[in-house]
């Protein structure tokens, strides 16, 4: 759990805090020794719940859905590749048994998105990965996707049906995610609410009044002010 000071928080310091708190966790995780579970399935449930914030820490795992036949879970696991992958635990209630089974979401988030979470939204207690299911609930309502079993020559992957950048609507703010054709989505950054000026202030005002919570944009496109001049267009000529 990540404790802010009294004053802002700047850039360095978001860096810092980010740094520590991943090698706390990586400590966890290295030292942890796996715990006997109860056989009932309720007691399972909070036990697997105990134990996954004792190794990620708050903000990091959410309780999604929990009944008496089945449990999810949702965590933002920090790996090799300094992403943050959005991974969900399932649990399901069988005859004598819980199974518990992984499956890793096609979204992953970037340091840099995370330090900008320090800064603007963590003040909100808001949680780091529920930031990250609600950016990817909302995303999945503008483009679905198709998840590629993993074959030999390739790991499983998804495919996205409208690849593009987006913004995404959040209660506190807007997140700019980069949709691939095929492959994660990854949240680049993510701006609070009270920083949104402009044009972004008003999407953010649009898009929390409507039913899809994220827009696809386009980037106006770099022009080479080094190619002949009748290659532009008139209107940038003139």
């Amino acid at each position: 759990m990540i404790h802010l000071p009294d004053c802002s928080v700047t850039d360095t310091h978001a860096r810092g805090l980010r740094r520590a708190e991943d090698r706390r966790v990586d400590e966890r995780r290295t030292n942890w020794k796996i715990q006997r579970n109860p056989r009932r399935f309720g007691p399972r449930v909070r036990q697997t719940h105990a134990d996954l914030l004792a190794l990620f820490g708050e903000g990091r795992v959410i309780l999604a859905e929990s009944s008496k036949k089945s449990a999810q879970f949702f965590v933002a696991t920090h790996e090799n590749d300094d992403l943050y992958h959005l991974v969900c635990f399932s649990m399901e209630r069988c005859h004598h048994r819980s199974p518990r089974s992984k499956t890793s979401l096609p979204l992953v988030a970037t340091g840099h998105c995370y330090e900008r979470f320090i800064q603007g939204l963590l003040r909100h207690d808001r949680e780091w990965v529920r930031l990250i299911t609600d950016t990817f609930e909302a995303l999945i309502t503008a483009t679905d996707f198709e998840s590629r079993p993993a074959t030999k020559d390739s790991p499983r992957c998804a495919r996205w049906e409208v690849p593009g950048e987006y913004k995404v609507w959040l209660s506190q703010g807007l997140a700019i995610v980069e949709v691939p054709e095929s492959g994660d989505a990854i949240m680049r950054t993510v701006v609070a609410t009270d920083a949104l000026i402009g044009p972004n202030r008003e999407l953010w005002e649009a898009l929390g009044k409507s039913e899809i919570r994220s827009q696809r944009f386009t980037r106006r496109p770099v022009i080479d002010w080094f190619e002949e001049p009748a290659q532009r267009p008139l209107e940038e000529v003139a």
